[in-house]
């Protein structure tokens, strides 16, 4: 529920370069879906995994091999640890 709102927000989140982590900041990449909607989501999940099979098994960007490398380049290197700076 966001803010007293009959919702569910799914958002990424970041922090800022150079602050700590405790400044954690909302992303604009996120959507609000009403709880009827997001019973439906959950309802179609089974569905979406089996059409989907690799998806169950995804990992966050920072297990990859590459996203050192991506990282090492520059701080804004891996495109999801940073989404407002593209390469």
């Amino acid at each position: 529920m966001k803010d007293g709102w009959n919702c569910m927000d799914l958002r990424r989140y970041y922090v800022p370069y150079g602050l700590l982590s405790k400044h954690v900041c909302p992303t604009r990449n996120g959507l609000n879906l009403h709880l009827d909607e997001w019973a439906h989501l959950v309802w179609l999940i089974p569905t979406i995994h089996e059409r989907h099979p690799e998806l169950p098994n995804a990992q966050p960007c920072d297990t990859q091999p590459d996203h050192d490398e991506a990282v090492r380049e520059g701080w804004r290197g891996c495109t999801s640890c940073c989404p407002y700076f593209a390469n």
